[in-house]
């Protein structure tokens, strides 16, 4: 897929020959072309017209998208890549033509204005869509809510495809600032729901170098840094507008759904092709099924011409059917011009298995059908077939294994996250009981040395008591369970031996801080007896 989007990332226009040529996109909303050519000395920017391959092989630099390159570098095609600006899908809003409260992608489907869609150069319109549907279903998106979005605006006759004169816009954020400078007044909305941000820069087959002020000189044409440099204040929204744009850096989903961006615009939001192949694959599926339509025509007609002619034998022979017309036991009794020669045992094989073809080899099959007297036989060459078949079943493959690897991602994505939930439990529980486990040690070590053993004794295992209850109740507390228990609570006020015992209902906090009570509140405190607390 990367590489038919790769093949038609540059719009025709003026062709391009030879080195230190810059080939960028024909986007009328850029003024990136311009700062190619200071940035690089001795260059001049140009517009592609077809693949851009061809002009990497003649020494070209050439503005693609990170996905486009990250494919083009593993394949061996470009050696290197300068990523430079970034490109964030976004809405852009003419205040001079509607004061409509617009914050995200839900807001434009209650809207009566009308709304521009930029995807120009056409392959934009598979960046368009995965950044809506990131916003709308997440990252495992489908394009079936950006579909029912855009879908609604078109059944509504608002949506107007290439064309920035409508007072709302969903084009890339340096399209919406190259309109700015040129007098529009838009407001630049980052979708509250989410967006993507994309990196785009130059790719090439021998390094490039670039003019010191090569970061001014992008600003400056109104574009934002990869670097995290912002453009231009007055063209751009303050950077913590963008928390919501997503830069991707992962295209293996994307790159996999892409595979139906064009299906997706052409048939399910404009409405088009409802009833004709709609993209490369579906032309594939058309071109086999007029093989088909034509083969059984060809039959329909080859019967007919056989019954009417057989008796015709000169007319038949010099015709260009390209048949043989055999006896009951397949033996060939006459053969027209343009007839291909069968081996007996083949035609045969053809008389009796009719009407079902027999198939000498992969490429060829040969037909028999009954007419008077006998039977007509003929070859039919599917070599062309065979080929779209093996195609597909490769594209079918690709798509297999590029699920794989998605699900492969997301169990591990799912096991790095469990990992890192429980470093977090276990970090914020031993944070709680740090203080009480220093105490713990520091009461053991002079256990030996005090003057009332048994009473530093059992002072000690009630603080081992609270700390285990205390990771308990913070357990249940992390969890956002509220639950209560009964508790008898011993009070050693003396020696051992001398109790008083305090019962009640509460909580599960409550209950961690009554072991708490003899290492909180003063010694006097704690030989309260159970009368005096009830009173």
């Amino acid at each position: 897929m990367l590489l038919a989007v790769f093949a038609l990332c540059a719009c025709a226009g003026k062709t391009a020959r030879g080195g230190n040529v810059v080939v960028c996109a024909k986007d009328d909303y850029s003024n990136y072309s311009k700062a190619a050519e200071q940035m690089l000395n001795g260059y001049r920017a140009a517009h592609a017209n077809g693949s851009v391959f061809r002009y990497l092989k003649e020494g070209a630099a050439c503005e693609v998208f990170a996905a486009q390159a990250d494919s083009a570098l593993k394949t061996g095609l470009a050696m290197y890549w300068y990523p430079q600006y970034l490109a964030t899908v976004v809405i852009a809003v003419d205040r001079d033509l509607t004061d409509a409260r617009i914050s995200g992608w839900g807001d434009l489907k209650n809207l009566s204005e009308e709304v521009g869609y930029i995807a120009e150069p056409h392959f934009y319109n598979e960046m368009l869509l995965s950044a809506i549907s990131y916003g709308l279903e997440g990252e495992n998106f489908t394009f079936s809510e950006a579909a029912a979005l855009l879908g609604n605006i078109n059944a509504q006759n608002r949506l107007v495809m290439n064309s920035a004169e409508p007072p709302v816009l969903i084009c890339f954020d340096y399209n919406a600032a190259a309109l700015i400078k040129n007098g529009r007044n838009l407001e630049i909305v980052v979708p509250r729901e989410g967006t993507y941000s994309f990196e785009k820069g130059l790719m090439s087959e021998t390094p490039l170098s670039f003019a010191i002020s090569a970061d001014e000189l992008l600003v400056s044409s109104g574009l934002r840094l990869v670097n995290g440099g912002m453009g231009a204040p007055s063209l751009y929204p303050e950077p913590s507008a963008y928390k919501n744009a997503q830069t991707v850096t992962d295209y293996r989903h994307i790159n996999a759904a892409s595979l139906n961006a064009v299906r997706v615009l052409r048939r399910d939001i404009l409405r088009t092709r409802m009833y004709s192949s709609s993209d490369g694959r579906e032309h594939q599926y058309w071109v086999l099924f007029y093989i088909v339509i034509a083969v059984i025509w060809s039959v329909s007609v080859i019967r007919r011409a056989v019954q009417k002619n057989v008796r015709r034998a000169a007319l038949f022979t010099h015709s260009r059917l390209g048949l043989v017309i055999a006896d009951s036991s397949g033996t060939a009794w006459r053969l027209s011009a343009n007839a291909a020669k069968f081996n007996a045992d083949v035609a045969k094989s053809a008389v009796k298995a009719c009407p079902a073809p027999v198939m000498p080899d992969e490429n060829t099959l040969i037909f028999a059908l009954p007419i008077t007297g006998g039977y007509a036989l003929w070859r039919e060459d599917i070599t062309r077939l065979n080929r779209l078949h093996a195609q597909m079943k490769e594209s079918v493959a690709k798509l297999k294994a590029a699920n794989i690897l998605l699900a492969e991602e997301e169990k591990l994505k799912r096991a790095l996250q469990d990992e890192n939930e429980k470093t977090r439990l276990m970090t914020q529980l031993e944070a709680e009981i740090a203080g009480h486990v220093i105490r713990l040690n520091t009461m053991a070590e002079q256990l030996e040395n005090v003057n009332d053993r048994p009473k530093a004794t059992a002072r000690l295992t009630l603080l081992l008591c609270y700390i285990k209850r205390r990771l308990n109740v913070t357990l249940v507390g992390l969890w956002d369970m509220d639950g209560e228990e009964y508790y008898v609570y011993d009070v050693y006020s003396g020696g051992l031996g001398k109790t008083s015992y305090c019962v009640g209902y509460t909580g599960v906090w409550e209950n961690a801080a009554i072991y708490e009570i003899p290492f909180e509140i003063p010694e006097e405190v704690s030989k309260i007896t159970r009368y005096e607390l009830q009173e």
